[in-house]
This record gives C-alpha cells, structure tokens and sequence, in this order.
C-alpha cells in the first residue's frame, strides 16, 4: 500500500512539474532572423557554413556554445535566458536562426539577431 501510494505521490509530483515546465514554455518569447537565402547546396553545407559563422559571435564573447555540446551543435545560448537555434531548409538554399527567450528577450539578445543577419549571407 504504502509503494502504491509512493508511486502516486511520484507521479503527481511529476504532473505539476511537466505542467510548470509547458507554462513556462508557453510563455516564452522570441524572434528570427526570417529566411535568408544563401549559395549553399545542401543541409549539411549550409549548416556547417552557419555555424562557422555563429563561431565569428562565440569568438567575440556575444554568445555561447551550449555546455555539453560539441563545436558544430546548432544551438548557442546568451546567458540564462537566450537561445539561437540554426535550421537550414533540406536543400541547403535558404537558413535562419531563430531566438528563443525563457521570459522576455533583452535588447541586446535582439541586437545579436541583427548581427547574425549580416553574417548569413554567401
């Protein structure tokens, strides 16, 4: 009895804390540097030319890499609250990053975003 209700008090914990989790989620601003079309031919050439140029903003001390991912990870953080995410489409022709802010994005997050528009252009 007592393993049963263990497991409850479990699974209620877990409960509010996935739903805590999604609100925080829900409330989460951001913004994108839109599509940008590039010479690239290919996902992956796209992807690593992106990231190359994201390193020009880690190098600068602007971002992050995110801790516990490698140097060619498509993900950077700004601090505790920020973070950039690179997609290409399949064909490798278009890329954007898009900026993801736990509550609201500060101005210099915003700022770095402009700055990631000038350098996604080949």
């Amino acid at each position: 009895m007592l393993s049963k209700l263990s497991t409850l008090s479990i699974i209620a914990l877990l409960s509010i804390t996935i739903n805590q989790g999604l609100a925080k989620a829900l409330t989460a601003s951001g913004s994108s540097t839109g599509w940008r079309q590039v010479s690239s031919q290919r996902e992956r050439s796209c992807a690593r030319k992106g990231i190359e140029k994201m390193k020009i903003l880690v190098f600068e001390g602007q971002i992050q890499n995110v801790p516990g991912h490698t140097n060619n990870s498509t993900r950077w953080i700004r601090g505790n609250n920020a973070i950039y995410n690179l997609v290409c489409t399949p064909t490798g022709d278009y890329i954007r990053v898009d900026l993801i802010c736990v509550d609201s994005c500060d101005s210099g997050s915003r700022n770095i975003l402009s700055e990631i528009k000038k350098l996604m252009n080949w």
